[in-house]
């Protein structure tokens, strides 16, 4: 069997980077103590849309910890991103897309 095929559709969770989903979590622990747990539900996606640019921009900057935070920019940015497909794949039918105004 070749090796990259997944076993009977099961997905390979060894292929998902761990150090890079541990400061996913610091930052989904961090949002959960400033705001609520699962509070990312209330929002769209433009509002993760704009916070994640907002993050990649300063990354671009040359800031690369958030100072609130003191966790990376690029991870607060994917744990945007992972905020937007969430929420598109919860709600395909409802507009939470940015370009939606």
């Amino acid at each position: 069997m070749d090796p990259r095929v997944s076993k009977a559709g099961k997905p390979r969770f060894s292929l998902v980077p761990v150090d890079a989903l541990n400061l996913v979590i610091a930052v989904l622990e961090f949002g959960a103590a400033k705001h609520a747990e699962y509070d990312w539900l209330n929002y769209d996606s433009r509002t993760y849309f704009d916070a994640a640019m907002r993050h990649l921009m300063a990354w671009q900057g040359g800031q690369h910890k958030d100072p609130e935070s003191g966790i990376t920019h690029i991870a607060h940015a994917a744990t945007n991103l992972l905020f937007m497909i969430a929420l598109g794949e919860r709600f395909q039918n409802e507009r939470r897309r940015p370009s939606d105004g």
